[in-house]
């Protein structure tokens, strides 16, 4: 699936609803002049001046998805009747400049990394389907590396008791002791069959969610689209199972 960045409609949309002001509470900055330049900027669909799109990228704690959720409901809320319209030579540079920002990014990931053999690869072409499935992806690697820590910390008693024989120490008074006071008996136990299980559990079910809201919002945009309405359908059915048999484990 192509990157999911907004379609002049959607685009159109989203600033009807703006009122042409930052989504900001309180703040009434236009977004597009008189002369019809875009000053304002996008953080995920929602459409900001400059100064509070850099205040909330500074404070990702402060204004979490919830809170910019609730912000860019109320603020269209205040605009629902607006008849704002955005030419089509504004929506074009827009459009353009989201395409740029990507391109940027691939380029300094590619090019100006200090140590590109070891950099982190950012693929500007990637869709939003395309990065939570590399997302699951690498919780699939997690949860390998958390078997191997799972395993070794399971065989730490058998590595000492072999360490004492080479050495000639008595491991018996170690084994003699209440298993309460043996710092490596079920090492980590509760980390590893509590812990660890429960936390990608809800990692599953927070991506099928997320999977979802992307998914439906493609299909707002492309309603003819069999491979989305598809994907939607069996994501959908998933968090149905997700939702009846995601258990924690107590």
């Amino acid at each position: 699936m192509a990157r999911l960045q907004p379609t002049p409609a959607a685009v159109k949309a989203l600033f009807a609803k703006s009122g042409n002001q930052c989504a900001f509470p309180g703040c009434s900055h236009i977004l597009v002049t008189d002369k019809n330049l875009f000053v304002g900027e996008f953080r995920n669909l929602l459409v900001l001046c400059h100064r509070h799109h850099v205040e909330i990228d500074s404070d990702v704690e402060g204004y979490a998805p919830k809170s910019l959720r609730a912000m860019k409901r109320d603020h269209e809320a205040l605009f629902a009747d607006s008849s704002f319209t955005i030419q089509d030579d504004t929506l074009h540079r827009i459009q353009d400049e989201i395409g740029r920002y990507w391109i940027g990014v691939e380029r300094i990931n590619c090019l100006e990394h200090p140590v590109p053999d070891l950099s982190v690869p950012i693929d500007a072409e990637a869709s939003a389907m395309d990065v939570i499935e590399a997302i699951n992806t690498e919780l699939e690697r997690l949860r390998s590396l958390t078997d191997v820590f799972s395993t070794a910390d399971d065989g730490l008693e058998e590595e000492l008791r072999q360490c004492a024989n080479t050495l000639g120490w008595d491991f018996g008074k170690y084994e003699a002791a209440a298993y309460y006071e043996r710092p490596f008996f079920n090492r980590n136990w509760l980390l590893h069959n509590l812990g660890v299980p429960n936390t990608f559990t809800k990692l599953g079910v927070l991506l099928t969610q997320l999977k979802i809201r992307v998914l439906e919002m493609a299909l707002r945009e492309s309603p003819s689209n069999k491979d989305i309405k598809r994907q939607l359908a069996e994501s959908r059915a998933e968090l149905k199972v997700q939702a009846r048999s995601a258990v924690l484990v107590d």
